[in-house]
């Protein structure tokens, strides 16, 4: 009996999400008060431009607070490899049958990893860069041959 392989490909996000909600709040408070200070000598435009600015921005912000926790779980067993997506709180599960999986390696730095079964595919590695795809997929190529 084989020992299960299992690896989790996710991003590297810099910002907790409550750092992430401390910035959009500095920049709102120092937006709205120099649109305030514009708008009190004059320019009564200035708040409306800034008040779309803050609304885009925050729209930037909750896509990215939204997708911050994606990521791919590869696991290998002796029967199966199994890929779960798990996209901004869906999971999608693929299940490959072992002994058919074939490995296509990433040829440029922006493709994503195939591996195909039979009439299955699926990509993998949309959650990390370009060299930790190549890395992953000389390791998934390794242990698909190990028995």
């Amino acid at each position: 009996m084989m020992q299960q392989s299992e690896w989790v490909l996710k991003r590297n996000c810099s910002l907790s999400p409550r750092q992430f909600g401390m910035a959009y709040l500095l920049l709102c408070v120092v937006t709205a008060f120099w649109a305030s200070f514009f708008t009190l000598n004059g320019a009564p435009l200035v708040m409306a431009f800034a008040m779309i600015e803050l609304l885009l921005v925050g729209g930037a912000f909750l896509h990215h607070a939204i997708h911050a926790a994606d990521h791919d779980r590869v696991v290998l067993d002796d029967r199966f490899l199994m890929i779960e997506y798990f996209r901004a709180g869906d999971v999608t599960t693929v299940m490959l049958e072992r002994c058919w999986v074939r490995v296509s390696a990433p040829r440029h730095s922006g493709d994503q990893l195939l591996v195909q079964s039979r009439d299955k595919s699926a990509c993998i590695g949309s959650c990390i860069n370009g060299r930790a795809r190549k890395q992953f997929a000389r390791e998934l190529g390794v242990a698909l041959r190990s028995v």
